[in-house]
């Protein structure tokens, strides 16, 4: 009976010591190398706008780590007795196997990691699946191990390499990202952002959706109208623009967009050429330019992003974000039953242990304005002038009544706006008193304002207002060199689109268009004044006009429609249309599409979506490329359906799950271009508004956005695209 049950044995591995290296430095560097380098590598590699470091400051945290526990993992194994030495080669191969299977073949969308519940309820029955799949593997490699031995080795080591040359191989050569900015990461902003002039300084701070009867409510509040020394409010002040993207090159130029042009021209005319910086560099002043949206097509001496990540510091964040790597690498590759301990609510595990960080945006912008008030300094007897854009109080709100961090999103209403737009004005006045403590407040031209209002319900005198349209009222209040005494309010009918005048005139530079605030005399009706938006449709600019107070619905009339203006729908093959303020996009787009409202891409608005070119006929096979992204909510919009078209002829359809940054690669077949024009149709049969998901107040059907596109012939892709 014994003899039996020997001969039923797998062989026994050698006892030797030096006969176990070769499937030891097989098994744990793979185990290791999932849980702690490529498995981190791979989460960064996939997410790059989530990553605020280069890979190669996250390495020299993970490498360490890798190689311990590797190390550690073959001392084990080679210090065991030859029976246990052989399960646990077994445990280890079946290890290093089922934690890189895990993530390819059983992993779901639990929805975004942003510190709000996941919808474990949605991938609940991979438990009943995956769980049993790691049961019997382990047990399978533990009792046949010895016999799959010289497979399970060879297995291991090419995993260990193609693991993350793969992915990386594919997405460089569909142009999508470049190693070296992936391994080198954006670099450190320069210190010289940070330099005031000793003698004279402008410095203008926009805050997003900032609106005015919010600044009257918390002044009120607050008390704050003497630590407003100098400055005068303009109550009835009009936002020139609904959008951020045409708003803000308005209020530097003074040019407004009103659907005339196509919106990359408006961009150029308004920014490259007819900014106020580009004056004001020529005249001598320090530019410096903090900015949420792209403007460094405007002259600047010094200029930086506003940073999507701060507060901490730097070494501490690339603590922080090594172990956010390393966290969701490891909710990725165990089984779903424990997922769940691994998110702990969004307080992951090794971020709470190692560096524990709110990812709020608000958070960070307010995080680097504290920062930025310590750091300033007097470096230079020229004028120097300070743009600044931060995104509080803009939606997703995440801070409490007392300006701490919520540790969540909140939700979407006018109590959590106050909060953070009460948080944020708090910092400003920090900012003020840092300007006297160095003796420069006096001698400042201060404009504080919002780039617009919000959507939510007014509040004016005491009452309720509805507006035809919202983030009409956005705040502007502006101190001039050597004003005192408290907060003054003006009645004079204003617009954003006067800021750029009103600097120039203070400033004795040469004239922006327009008229400064302090000239102006009008009131209510004496001065008509527009207000630019897209409706839901998208398709045409829409004007309101109003003469009379802002909060006033019965002084506004609209909308007025505007014609879409005609533009060349030429494409050269090979050409990329970019997508948002600035880009050559509208020159295609057709119907089912959003304003420009971000610098990089534009959504979709609606069920369908079309683009329409003219291009040179051709027989061969036409290669399509483009940068996506869809808008899910893990609970109420789970996926994006896609089913792209041409000329009606489906061309794929795929579904999206995941709101990050994809390249899709099409092929369209010949036959489809003969007469030189045809049309791109997305149709989105599962597009919903923000609003309707309780993510804001958008009521826009979004889709998809798109980034950039590019159309070439197979034989011929443009250079860095790839075949």
């Amino acid at each position: 009976m014994e003899s039996s049950l020997n001969d039923n044995q797998p062989p026994a591995v050698p006892a030797a010591r030096s006969g176990r290296r070769f499937d030891l430095l097989a098994a744990a560097p793979l185990l290791a190398s999932n849980l702690l380098l490529a498995g981190p590598f791979l989460v960064a590699w996939n997410n790059p706008a989530e990553m605020i470091f280069g890979f190669s400051s996250l390495v020299t945290r993970l490498l360490p780590a890798f190689l311990i526990v590797t190390a550690g993992l073959c001392l084990v194994g080679w210090a065991l007795p030859a029976r246990a030495y052989r399960i646990y080669l077994g445990l280890l191969f079946a290890l290093a196997l089922l934690t890189w299977l895990q993530p390819a073949a059983f992993m779901a969308n639990y929805g975004v990691f942003d510190g709000r519940g996941l919808n474990w309820a949605a991938a609940s029955w991979r438990g009943w699946i995956d769980v049993p799949v790691w049961i019997v593997t382990a047990l399978l490699v533990v009792r046949m191990g010895s016999r799959w031995r010289e497979g399970l080795r060879w297995a291991c080591l090419v995993l260990l390499v193609t693991v993350p040359l793969v992915p990386v191989l594919t997405t460089m050569a569909a142009g999508d990202r470049s190693w070296g900015s992936f391994w080198r990461g954006p670099g450190e902003p320069s210190v010289e952002v940070f330099g005031y002039s000793s003698t004279s300084n402008v410095i203008h701070l926009i805050l997003d959706s900032f609106q005015t009867d919010v600044f009257l409510e918390l002044m009120d509040e607050q008390g704050w109208h003497d630590e407003f020394d100098g400055f005068v409010l303009f109550e009835d002040n009009l936002s020139i623009a609904s959008q951020t993207s045409l708003a803000v090159p308005a209020i530097m130029s003074g040019l407004p967009y009103d659907g005339t042009t196509d919106t990359e021209e408006y961009f150029r005319r308004a920014v490259e050429q007819g900014s106020i910086t580009n004056k004001l560099v020529h005249a001598g002043y320090m530019v410096n330019m903090i900015s949420y949206i792209s403007l460094q097509a405007g002259a600047h001496t010094n200029y930086m992003r506003t940073p999507i990540d701060h507060g901490i510091p730097r070494h501490q964040q690339r603590t922080r974000e090594a172990a956010f790597a390393v966290d969701v690498a490891w909710f990725r590759a165990v089984p779903h039953v424990l997922r769940r301990t691994v998110y702990n609510d969004g307080d992951w595990q090794l971020v709470r242990r190692l560096a524990q960080s709110p990812s709020a945006r608000s958070f960070h912008h307010k995080a680097f304005l504290r920062d930025y008030i310590d750091l300033l300094s007097p470096v230079t007897a020229a004028p120097a002038y300070h743009f600044m854009h931060l995104m509080p109080p803009h939606p997703p709100y995440a801070t409490l009544a007392d300006g701490s961090f919520a540790g969540e999103t909140l939700p979407y209403t006018r109590e959590n706006h106050l909060h953070e737009a009460r948080a944020i004005l708090a910092m400003f006045l920090s900012w003020m008193e840092r300007l006297r403590e160095l003796g420069l407040y006096d001698s400042s031209l201060i404009v504080l304002q919002g780039d617009h209002g919000t959507d939510h319900e007014a509040t004016w005198n005491g009452n309720a207002v509805v507006l035809p349209v919202g983030r009409a009222a956005g705040l502007l209040a502006v101190k001039r060199v050597g004003a005192k005494g408290p907060l003054q309010r003006s009645t004079v009918a204003t617009s954003t689109a006067d800021v750029a005048a009103t600097l120039m005139a203070e400033l004795r530079q040469p004239a922006a268009p327009g008229v400064s605030v302090f000239e102006r005399t009008e009131e209510g009706a004496q001065r008509a004044r527009s207000f630019y938006t897209y409706l839901q449709s998208g398709e045409s600019l829409s004007r309101f006009d109003v003469r009379g107070n802002v909060f006033d619905a019965t002084a506004w009339s609209g909308p007025f429609l505007g014609e879409k203006v005609a533009l060349s729908r030429k494409y050269d093959w090979g050409s990329f249309v970019t997508f948002g303020a600035g880009g050559n996009a509208e020159s295609y787009v057709g119907d089912g599409w959003s304003s420009s409202m971000s610098a990089e891409h534009r959504w979709t608005s609606g069920s369908r979506a079309l683009l329409h070119f003219e291009v040179e006929p051709t027989q061969e096979n036409v290669m399509l490329k483009f940068l996506f992204a869809p808008f899910v909510d893990e609970v109420n919009a789970p996926q994006q359906r896609v089913v792209v078209l041409c000329d009606g002829h489906e061309i794929s359809r795929f579904t999206a799950t995941e709101h990050k940054a994809a390249v899709m690669t099409l092929k369209l077949v010949p036959g489809l271009f003969d007469d030189g024009e045809f049309t791109l149709e997305f149709q989105l049969p599962d597009a919903v508004s923000p609003r309707s998901v309780g993510r804001g107040g958008d009521e826009r059907r979004l889709g998809i956005f798109l980034a950039r596109l590019v159309m070439y012939p197979e034989s011929k892709p443009p250079p860095g695209v790839g075949g």
